[in-house]
């Protein structure tokens, strides 16, 4: 076996062992609409099972996720750090969409004028102030960012990181929250 053949292997452990299979795009776009009807009809048992299966689905990701299915997920980890009572987490996925679509809203049917998601959202498009770290560049390949390439992570909110070698098929993707340690992907030295 190559260095280099055993070297991906080695990276791609954890994931072939909490993955049944590579995921789509397609089917995290699905999984997330679920989870968004399921909030709408107040189905939290559901929500909260689809949103689970997301995460699950995303860090089995094969392929470079678009900036709608990136916006949805934030805008479902929002609602779900509403639903938990943890306010600043709620904030915080607010801003990495308004990263994303500064113009959003939210629909009237998600949260009527005056609801707390409301409130949330004003106050993450209120904190404009987007603080980044340098990460360590990849051996080989690029890192995204909520889908653009760049070597800088946010500090102050969640972010969606993917490794790339060809700009099409993730070999890595995780949602991150501040502080969360990076996952491995083979990086230069520095």
């Amino acid at each position: 076996m190559s260095r280099k053949f055993c070297l991906l292997l080695l990276l791609n452990i954890p994931i072939l062992l909490a993955c049944d299979g590579p995921v789509s795009l397609d089917s995290l776009r699905s999984s997330l609409s679920t989870g968004h009807y399921a909030y709408l009809l107040m189905d939290l048992e559901g929500f909260h099972s689809t949103i689970k299966r997301a995460y699950e689905q995303l860090a089995c990701l094969d392929e470079v996720a678009d900036m709608p299915v990136l916006a949805s997920l934030h805008l479902n980890t929002a609602l779900d750090r509403y639903l938990a009572r943890d306010n600043t987490a709620t904030i915080q996925a607010f801003q990495s969409l308004l990263a994303l679509e500064s113009t959003f809203r939210l629909s009237e049917n998600l949260a009527p004028a005056r609801h707390p998601l409301q409130e949330a959202l004003a106050r993450a498009r209120r904190q404009q102030d987007d603080p980044t770290q340098a990460l360590p560049p990849p051996r080989m390949g690029w890192l995204l960012i909520d889908g653009k390439r760049t070597a800088q992570a946010p500090t102050s909110r969640p972010f969606v990181l993917q490794w790339t070698t060809d700009g099409t098929r993730a070999q890595v993707s995780h949602y991150l929250w501040p502080g969360d340690p990076l996952p491995e992907y083979p990086s230069s030295p520095r």
